[in-house]
């Protein structure tokens, strides 16, 4: 979600961590989200520095799987301790975020090949607060190239 403050600093960490060596070796980087809602101040405010795509329908979140928390399971994942732990982070990033639109779906970090579309990582998240490292993406990277 464009305004999620969680979204926009890990979106903010790989287009300053990850995005200038996948440049450098002439590798897309893509960010897909699910409504335009926080999009504009997103964009104005450069947290991601790669090309963004709009899925409105959430059709790839449903093909993929990617887990729809709901009420419940979204407010009590706001106390886990990695969702803690990454708004630590945030937090030390400066920055801000909103709370409109869809904040319950959760999303990927998928690194797929160039030649046969084979993924070679695939990292759903399980609640908000989870993400592959930089460092993690770049070893799958490597591990295929």
């Amino acid at each position: 979600r464009f305004g999620c403050q969680l979204c926009r600093s890990y979106a903010l960490k790989l287009s300053n961590e990850l995005h200038p060596i996948l440049k450098q070796n002439n590798i897309s980087f893509i960010g897909i989200g699910l409504e335009r809602f926080g999009l504009e101040e997103f964009q104005k405010e450069n947290y991601f520095s790669g090309d963004l795509y709009i899925d409105e329908g959430k059709k790839a979140y449903q093909t993929l799987g990617l887990p729809y928390l709901g009420w419940f399971k979204g407010i009590t994942d706001l106390f886990l301790r990695s969702t803690k732990a990454w708004n630590d982070e945030t937090k030390k990033m400066d920055v801000q975020g909103n709370l409109k639109g869809d904040g319950f779906q959760l999303g990927a970090t998928y690194v797929v090949g160039p030649k046969d579309a084979k993924v070679w990582l695939a990292h759903p998240q399980k609640d908000y607060g989870d993400h592959p490292s930089v460092d993690e993406i770049i070893k799958a990277l490597r591990d295929n190239i």
